[in-house]
């Protein structure tokens, strides 16, 4: 939670760091009695573009790994400013071994399940140099998804009974991931990015009954909002117009 913080507070720091940039670049160029305002004027051109990226995130899901697929569309302003939507899907399934509390034969089964994790919203950002070959960015994604589980295969209750428990799943869990980015040019429609940040999630649980020794029906937790928030590494395939 504290690097999420951090992470954010940077994020927005950052885009007020460009933007003093810039204005100090123009009045280095201009007289500097002239009168300016937030947005350009007409004498100012905003170069407006936008990219499409692919990206492959590796984190944790509790105590295991998860990969995560997805893409980044956005519009991209002057080179150094972008908004639009993304999304990612859990790949990785990762497994969970349990036992549950089935009321129709009152007895706990063991189950395998595999966990699956979506979520998509909103991506803004900022780029550092971007004409460098080699440049900076931060960024921040906001969005909602959802997380479940799945059988991998049919649990045996009896020699005469054959049972398929429905998926369990939970939603809507909140997401907001800051994150630090490297970027390296390969041409000008075309860039590579290595990138760490952390997600982190809010939202309800995955529950399940258990039944004790004493006969006693008890809700246990199998997955939680904390066990999918973890620090990750990226790498994105970066395509548009950035000249």
């Amino acid at each position: 939670m504290k690097l999420f913080t951090l992470l954010s507070l940077i994020t927005l720091l950052s885009f007020n760091s460009q933007y003093i940039l810039a204005q100090t670049n123009n009045s280095n160029n201009s007289n500097t009695n002239k009168f300016k305002t937030i947005f350009p004027g007409n004498d100012s051109k905003t170069k407006v573009s936008g990219f499409g990226a692919i990206n492959m995130d590796l984190g944790k899901i509790s105590d295991k790994t998860g990969f995560n697929m997805g893409v980044d569309m956005a519009v991209l302003m002057n080179q150094s400013f972008y908004f639009g939507i993304y999304g990612r899907t859990l790949l990785s399934f990762p497994e969970y071994n349990f036992e549950y509390y089935e009321s129709d034969t009152n007895i706990n089964i063991t189950a395998t399940r595999r966990a699956f994790f979506t979520h998509g919203g909103i991506i803004i950002g900022g780029i550092f140099y971007p004409n460098k070959p080699l440049h900076f960015g931060l960024s921040t994604k906001i969005g909602g998804g959802a997380i479940g589980t799945f059988n991998t295969s049919k649990e045996h209750i009896s020699d005469k009974t054959n049972y398929n428990k429905d998926n369990w799943g939970t939603g809507p869990l909140l997401v907001i991931t800051p994150q630090l980015d490297v970027e390296m040019n390969i041409n000008y429609w075309f860039k590579f990015r290595l990138a760490i940040g952390y997600q982190w999630v809010s939202g309800a649980s995955i529950m399940y009954k258990y039944k004790q020794t004493d006969g006693t029906i008890i809700d246990k937790t199998l997955i939680k909002p904390s066990n999918l928030s973890s620090p990750y590494i990226s790498l994105g395939l970066v395509f548009g117009w950035f000249k």
